[in-house]
């Protein structure tokens, strides 16, 4: 498990280093790499959120 949120990290930071230092991938490219950074960030939270809740609920039963 923290192999693959180690992988996750360092492949999101270093992706992120490509985009970033002058916007090298074009606007367009630079626009849809933020879109799917967001999407993927707001299902990592949703599904984070969905694990908390599944955990309390286990515990409380």
């Amino acid at each position: 498990m923290l192999r693959s949120i180690f992988v996750l990290f360092v492949a999101l930071f270093s992706s992120q280093v490509l985009a970033h230092p002058d916007h090298s991938l074009g606007e367009t490219a630079h626009s849809f790499y933020h879109a799917i950074f967001w999407i993927a960030f707001a299902a990592v939270v949703v599904k984070g959120i969905s694990w908390y809740r599944n955990r309390k609920n286990q515990k409380q039963d």
